[in-house]
């Protein structure tokens, strides 16, 4: 039991891992798009440099913004999909169909297991 909540305590760190190493990505491409878009404004419109760099800035954040709070959302999303999972092999192992009752002992130690893999997210 505790070693299967391991197991996908592990696979979601390695899933997000890679999620968030290919969001990164993502940002430094947009950061460099940022950069020549300014280094273009600048040449075509010297007086507007300044604000060709505060566009890019103002850009830059909001992109970040939106990434972090798709990690987390999808982090979340994981961690739930990884409960409801175990939650049900929980069932079948008894005998029940998905989303079944259980014993007051396995639902706590599954409830356990979901709350770290949501304290992970933060």
């Amino acid at each position: 039991m505790k070693q299967e909540i391991i197991k996908s305590i592990i696979f979601s760190a390695v899933i997000g891992v890679i999620f968030v190493a290919s969001l990164f990505l993502i940002v430094q491409q947009e950061q460099a798009l940022n950069r020549q878009l300014t280094a273009t404004v600048a040449t075509v419109f010297p007086s507007e440099k300044i604000l060709g760099e505060q566009i890019t800035k103002e850009l830059t954040g909001r992109l970040i913004g939106q990434i972090e709070g798709k990690i987390l959302s999808n982090c979340l999303d994981e961690a739930y999909d990884a409960f409801e999972d175990l939650w049900n092999q929980e069932c079948e192992k008894e005998g029940l169909e998905e989303k079944c009752d259980l014993s007051k002992d396995i639902a706590t130690d599954l409830l356990d297991g979901y709350q770290e893999l949501k304290q992970e997210c933060y």
